[in-house]
């Protein structure tokens, strides 16, 4: 495609074109590209700052809230006790992987968590009670202060992952669950089982419990630990009835 050369020539006989039409020409070429770098420079400058707002993570919470007791900085949440009756849960975007804190956080990370915990807290409201209130922010839950259990009640659908390797090694029982012999990696359960483990401190690993360890070291009571079934065995429902299932290991926490 041919292109237009906006350097004008000089005239043939070696003298510069001084006519008003190419002065003006002239002009707008030059207010044209002035513009067009200083519109390129503005854009780039935006871009920079959208950039340094996408990257700033927020890995740490120092709230002073009236009324508020203490705080509890766990490995992805800050939790505030207000006046022992309330928690403002934080959920910052700090990264905790094989139970280690990660120096950087992912920028949202936080709010998505946190947004995901909340739509499904109010989606199971009918079948299991829970501490939420309202979520100001979206990386913010309040709720009720409660007492939680200290063990995650982890239910499996299949066996791979953790389950699998452990399964490999030759071991036949996981977390006082038995297994047939002969099953081989991803293999579907016949029903989902449940591999409760221990809700570990910063630092520590969360380790594999089984029912009989639970109630023999007091975390729960029988009559606790069968609420606890409960809840598993009609949210597990929920799950078949919307064409859901338990993949690797589906958690909640209580």
């Amino acid at each position: 495609m041919p292109t237009r050369n906006l350097i004008r020539k000089p005239r043939p006989n070696g003298k510069k074109g001084n006519s008003p039409r190419g002065n003006t020409e002239s002009h707008r070429v030059f207010f044209f590209c002035e513009t067009l770098c200083h519109s390129v420079a503005k854009t780039i400058e935006n871009i920079q700052i959208i950039n340094i707002i996408m990257m700033q993570a927020l890995t740490k919470t120092d709230f002073n809230f009236p009324g508020q007791k203490s705080v509890y900085h766990g490995k992805v949440r800050d939790v505030y006790n207000i006046n022992g009756e309330k928690l403002v849960m934080v959920a910052t975007d700090r990264i905790s992987a094989f139970d280690v804190v990660l120096p950087k956080g992912i920028p949202f990370k936080g709010q998505m968590l946190n947004q995901i915990a909340a739509k499904f807290l109010d989606a199971t409201t009918d079948i299991c009670p829970n501490w939420k209130t309202a979520t100001p922010d979206p990386m913010v839950t309040v709720g009720v202060m409660c007492e939680g259990f200290p063990v995650e009640m982890i239910v499996r659908g299949y066996l791979c992952g953790s389950a699998w390797r452990t399964y490999k090694s030759g071991v036949r029982e996981i977390c006082g669950v038995k297994l047939p012999e002969g099953m081989k990696e991803n293999q579907k359960f016949p029903e989902p089982i449940i591999t409760p483990t221990t809700k570990a401190e910063i630092g520590e690993h969360d380790a594999d419990i089984s029912k009989e360890e639970i109630l023999a070291k007091g975390l729960a009571t029988p009559e606790e630990y069968a609420v606890l079934e409960k809840y598993h065995g009609t949210l597990q429902q929920r799950n078949r009835n919307r064409g859901r299932t338990w993949s690797d290991s589906s958690r909640y926490e209580v």
